[in-house]
């Protein structure tokens, strides 16, 4: 059985999708271990859950430094 090309085509934009949106959270947890500002596609990919829970550990981290 083969797959149509459109289907092969939504298979693999889901899996880039899944992807991108892992190196997002990857490279925001980074920022908050190295202390700088992850470059704005990363904020953008980030859930809405993912983000609350980002600028919370962000604005804990900056409350820790002053």
């Amino acid at each position: 059985m083969t797959l149509s090309v459109a289907a092969a085509n939504r298979i693999a934009r889901a899996a880039a999708a899944r992807r991108m949106a892992d190196e997002a959270r990857r490279l925001a947890a980074l920022a908050l271990r190295g202390a700088y500002d992850p470059p704005r596609w990363v904020l953008d990919r980030l859930t809405r859950g993912d983000r609350m829970e980002y600028e919370a550990a962000r604005d804990e981290a900056r409350k820790g430094k002053a």
